[in-house]
C-alpha cells in the first residue's frame, strides 16, 4: 500500500498534466481517466486503514470530482470539513454543492453535458433562436420520458435557444 506523501505525489502529478480546477466542468481529459481511476484504489485502501486523515480525504475529494464524481467528492469533503479547521474546506463545500445542485437541477449527467456541448459546438451553423439542434442532441441520447424535465433545467441555467445552452449552460458550468 501506498503511504500518503506517494498518493499525494500522484495527485500532483495528474494536477500538472491536467492543468485544471477538481471542481471545473469537465475537470479532466478522459486520456487522464485510467491514472485517476487507479489513484482512486490507492487513496481508497489508504482510507480503508485510516479513515480519519484529512489529506487522504481531500485527495479523494479531489480524485472523485476529476471524475466527474461529484456528489462523491463533496462527501469526502464534508467529512475533511467535519475533523479539520480549515475554512477552505467550508468555502470549497460551498463551490461543491452548487456544482452537484445545477447536475441535479438539469437532470444531466456531467458526461452527457459534455456531450451536449460537444455536439451543438460541432453541429450548430448559428443559432435559429431556438433548441432544434439541443433537441435533436436529446432524441439520439436520453429517453423521451426526461426531455421535458432537462429543457425545463436547460432554460432555467439560461438556455433558451441551442447558443444560450451551449454559451450558458455549457460552458457556463465550465466557469462557475
Amino acid at each position: 500500500m501506498k503511504d500518503i506523501k506517494e498518493i499525494k505525489q500522484s495527485l500532483i502529478d495528474i494536477q500538472k498534466v491536467c492543468k485544471c480546477d477538481a471542481f471545473e466542468f469537465p475537470a479532466v481529459n478522459k486520456k487522464y481517466v485510467k491514472s485517476l481511476l487507479e489513484l482512486r484504489a490507492e487513496v481508497s485502501e489508504y482510507l480503508s486503514q485510516n479513515e480519519n486523515d484529512v489529506e487522504a480525504l481531500r485527495i479523494a475529494c479531489y480524485v472523485e470530482c476529476y471524475l466527474s464524481s461529484y456528489q462523491a467528492g463533496l462527501e469526502y469533503l464534508k467529512k475533511a470539513a467535519e475533523l479539520s479547521s480549515d475554512r477552505k474546506d467550508k468555502t470549497n463545500i460551498v463551490r461543491l454543492s452548487k456544482l452537484v445542485s445545477s447536475y441535479k437541477t438539469l437532470s444531466l449527467s456531467p458526461d452527457e453535458l459534455m456531450s451536449l456541448g460537444d455536439y451543438l459546438d460541432k453541429t450548430m451553423d448559428g443559432c435559429d433562436h431556438s433548441l432544434s439542434v439541443t433537441k435533436a442532441w436529446l432524441n439520439e441520447n436520453v429517453d423521451k420520458k426526461k426531455h421535458a424535465k432537462i429543457i425545463r433545467g436547460l432554460q432555467n441555467a439560461g438556455g433558451y435557444c441551442d447558443c444560450e445552452v451551449l454559451g450558458n449552460v455549457c460552458d457556463g458550468l465550465a466557469n462557475a
